[in-house]
């Protein structure tokens, strides 16, 4: 069963600011990357994502909101994108870009063949997730990892 990946994260400038140029002059990089990755479904458009985003005001200020959603053949396949790609060199970054708030800053969770979840659908999971955990429901890479999803 596909798994659905939801993160996000609250910019410490505006998207056009010089703090956060490294960060956002790469996001085309990164996504093709993700595109082109074993296991790869599917991930929300940018300016959907931006759409959606803005009305999720849990996440944080809309106009420093960067989030993204998709959708992976397994959690595995996202974990080693996530881990051993151009994108782990950028998390490895994250602190010079993004304000430090309570981690997890994703949600992953099972979807049907063929479903493409929405934000809300994510942010529902992610409320699962901090009110009871990690679950079958809504869950982490420890917990996909130690469940073999």
């Amino acid at each position: 069963m596909p798994i659905a990946h939801l993160n996000w994260g609250v910019l410490k400038a505006p998207w056009e600011d010089p703090l956060v140029a490294d960060f956002v002059n790469a996001l085309d990089r990164v996504n093709a990357v993700a595109e082109r990755s074993p296991g790869f479904l599917w991930r929300m458009p940018g300016e959907a994502m931006e759409r959606e985003q803005t009305l999720m005001h849990a996440f944080g200020p809309p106009e420093r909101v960067a989030s993204s959603l998709s959708v992976w053949e397994s959690a595995a396949e996202l974990d080693h994108f996530v881990q051993k790609t151009i994108h782990g060199a950028f998390m490895a970054r994250r602190d010079e870009w993004f304000e430090v708030l309570e981690r997890p800053q994703y949600v992953l969770w099972h979807v049907a063949d063929g479903h493409r979840p929405t934000v809300s659908e994510g942010a529902a999971r992610r409320d699962t997730y901090r009110a009871r955990g990690p679950s079958m429901d809504a869950f982490d890479f420890e917990y996909a990892r130690a469940h073999g999803l």
